[in-house]
């Protein structure tokens, strides 16, 4: 693999470094030298033309990965983002959907553009474009080289790439755990070494010629080759390749003409079969995006099934749609599997039923049954056992996606159109279910609240069994707990349907 460096900030003078050869060396190419006969060649950007920044993410945000990056550096680039080229690490997508913080590299658009365009004259279009050097964790490293304008310091740490000028102050030296060394060109060796003894520095000062500067770059986890710099067409190197040993093939021009016949048939077929699955794709992203704007005009969209199928859940318990994960079919589901062990406490919220009051012998054999079949889980949690509704599994593929999203659309569309029931008449069942209990309501906007103490266990499971078809609403938080012969201390959140 050949890698170039530019000596200049105008592209007219390189670096051509094989990194095939044993012991690689850097050679210089001459003005107007063509380059045509490189192949798998990459182009190196020197360290002080790429500036580093650390990028929180918030969860689901790899749809729209380079919007949210865009948009977290805009306050820290003082600049027109399109006058920039931000650049992310092959896992960004996986980093995205975590929601963890990421590194990206910005380099300056017009700067990338000269160097790119000085390589094509020569008839070279590079496959890679990496970096000289970049962020390593737990390592704390300091170069002396010459850059393209001036000879500098860079300082590569866990926390970015630095560089400075050989006569500025420096970056404060390390102090943690992470090894310190420090490297240096042939001809800045001795600066190197006498900058590291009034540091007072027990590190040796290392000779690290160009070419193996370079070499190493080629071996880099990051590839700036993206967005508009993307090689268009990945296989056009190898076609070039092949090209070549075709003309320099023994004179068979038969071979030849069904060689390249050959070839041209396949990149055919291949451009066919590329066109049409981007069409498909096309096809596929703006159904799904049509289908959530629909149905959640002023939501942004990041995980359209998952925001799809909390908007299901909201409308179903607006609407009192029996669900397994209500609170009265966990509890159901806890008496068909263990009749023996009633519970003394409980919690709901947020579709899980957490379960406090056990000893250690009954919460193992609850984790001993099989809750699988039901479609439930049941985990330990910090405060007792979780019980909740196995959620499907997400769609992989996008046409998966897409039908998953279009079958929540027209679930979510049929609960629209259902009629609610009036706020007035929800409140008058509430109040009939409870009115010879010592049970106190509290109305909001949107909700009901119930608080009750000394309530019998034939009561609360009355209000259990019979609410939901009573008053036509879902349970949406429960707090309860036994108080012996007193009974039961109860607080309910139901859902009021809108004035």
């Amino acid at each position: 693999m050949w890698i170039l460096a530019p000596t200049d900030a105008l592209g007219e003078d390189w670096l051509c470094v094989n990194t095939a050869l044993a012991q690689p060396r850097a050679e210089p190419l001459t003005s107007g030298q063509t380059l045509r006969h490189l192949s798998d060649a990459s182009l190196m950007l020197p360290a002080a033309w790429v500036a580093w920044h650390r990028v929180n993410l918030p969860p689901n945000s790899q749809r729209h990965l380079h919007t949210v990056v865009a948009h977290a550096l805009e306050d820290q680039l003082l600049q027109d983002l399109s006058d920039v080229h931000l650049t992310l690490p092959a896992q960004a997508k996986a980093q995205a959907r975590q929601g963890q913080t990421l590194w990206c590299a910005v380099i300056d658009a017009q700067r990338l553009d000269t160097l790119l365009a000085a390589l094509a004259q020569r008839g070279l279009h590079p496959s890679r474009i990496v970096p000289e050097l970049w962020p390593e964790a737990d390592s704390h490293q300091v170069h002396w080289l010459q850059g393209p304008e001036q000879a500098q310091r860079v300082w590569v740490r866990d926390d970015g790439v630095w560089a400075e000028p050989l006569g500025g102050t420096g970056l404060p030296l390390a102090t943690g755990p992470a090894p310190f060394s420090v490297w240096a060109e042939p001809a800045l060796l001795p600066d190197a070494q006498r900058w590291a003894q009034a540091h007072g520095l027990n590190t040796e000062p290392a000779l690290q010629p160009v070419a193996e500067r370079v070499a190493r770059a080629g071996q880099s986890p990051w590839n700036f080759a993206q967005g508009r710099y993307r090689p268009r067409h990945p296989g056009l190197h190898a076609l070039r390749a092949a090209g070549r040993w075709l003309l320099q093939a023994p004179p068979t021009r038969s071979l030849r003409l069904a060689l390249l016949a050959l070839v041209a048939v396949h990149v055919v077929g291949a451009t066919t079969a590329w066109w049409r699955d981007q069409q498909h794709t096309q096809a596929l992203e703006n159904t799904l995006a049509q289908a959530f704007a629909s149905s959640l005009p002023h939501t942004p969209l990041l995980d359209a099934p998952v925001q799809m199928a909390r908007a299901v859940r909201q409308a179903q318990q607006a609407q009192g749609v029996p669900h397994r994960a209500d609170l009265n079919a966990l509890l159901a589901a806890w008496a068909e599997q263990l009749p023996q062990l009633p519970l003394t406490q409980f919690r709901y919220q947020a579709d899980q039923l957490q379960i406090a009051g056990l000893s250690d012998t009954h919460a193992q054999q609850a984790l001993d049954q099989a809750w699988g079949p039901l479609g439930l889980r049941l985990d330990r949690g910090p405060q007792g056992l979780v019980l909740r509704a196995i959620d499907p599994e997400p769609p992989t593929s996008l046409s998966a996606q897409v039908d998953r999203v279009l079958a929540l659309q027209a679930q979510l569309t049929a609960l629209r159109e259902r009629t609610p029931r009036a706020p007035a008449q929800t409140r008058m069942a509430w109040q009939a279910l409870t009115a010879d209990t010592p049970a106190q309501w509290q109305f909001q906007a949107n909700r009901g609240i119930l608080t009750a103490q000394g309530i019998p266990s034939d009561q609360l499971a009355q209000w259990l069994a019979e609410w939901p078809a009573l008053a036509g609403t879902s349970i949406l938080e429960a707090d309860v707990s036994a108080q012996g012969p007193a009974g039961w201390r109860v607080q309910l959140v139901v859902h009021l349907p809108p004035a």
